[in-house]
């Protein structure tokens, strides 16, 4: 009676196997019939990253409530529209420099902290975050490579410039300077001193 009563454990248990190998089977022939992604460019990942970056700034700005833009968490700290402000200031000095330029407004003595009266209004500070991240993205693609293979150039920006780890999906970005850039761009949510 014993004996009986394992078979149709041991058949289930066959049974199992039998499906897990099929599946493993046909897994492996999905995989070999499909051609592996090509490898994208630094210049690809870049852009994807300054446009994922700048698109979640865009959207912060939007959805912060305009009678909150003026709010600092400290008396000596930006507030939400300063740190806006000068994020869209130190992009622009970037492309700058990277486009070897003028592209973008003169925000006049202090290139990085334009003044909140020149932007007044939510809808000020919005679109200039738009403007800078669409120009950004724009020199990226027009310089390509090349744009970011510019570290060794005397005077350049990626030739005094640190960087600070490697993205997430490449090492290579590293290389050039512009995770830096990415990097630097997220840091206008944390409270930053007014004078930095």
């Amino acid at each position: 009676m014993k004996r009986s009563s394992s078979r149709p454990g041991l058949a289930l248990v066959a049974g199992m196997l039998l499906a897990v190998g099929a599946l493993t089977l046909y897994g492996q022939g999905q995989t070999q019939s499909q051609a592996p992604p090509a490898a994208r460019s630094r210049a690809d990942e870049t852009l994807e990253w300054w446009n994922q970056i700048g698109n979640k700034l865009i959207a912060m700005a939007r959805d912060f409530p305009e009678d909150k833009y003026d709010f600092k968490v400290q008396k000596d700290e930006r507030s939400f529209a300063e740190n806006l402000l000068h994020v869209a200031a130190v992009d622009y000095d970037v492309i700058r420099r990277v486009s070897e330029s003028n592209i973008g407004p003169d925000f006049g003595k202090d290139k990085h902290n334009p003044s909140r009266d020149a932007y007044k209004t939510k809808a000020d500070v919005v679109k200039l975050i738009e403007q800078a991240v669409a120009d950004g993205a724009a020199v990226i693609k027009q310089q390509g490579e090349a744009g970011l293979d510019i570290r060794g150039k005397p005077g350049s920006m990626w030739s005094t410039i640190p960087t600070f780890g490697s993205p997430p999906s490449s090492t290579a970005a590293n290389t050039s300077g512009s995770w830096w850039c990415i990097t630097a761009r997220t840091t206008w949510c944390r409270p930053n001193r007014a004078g930095n």
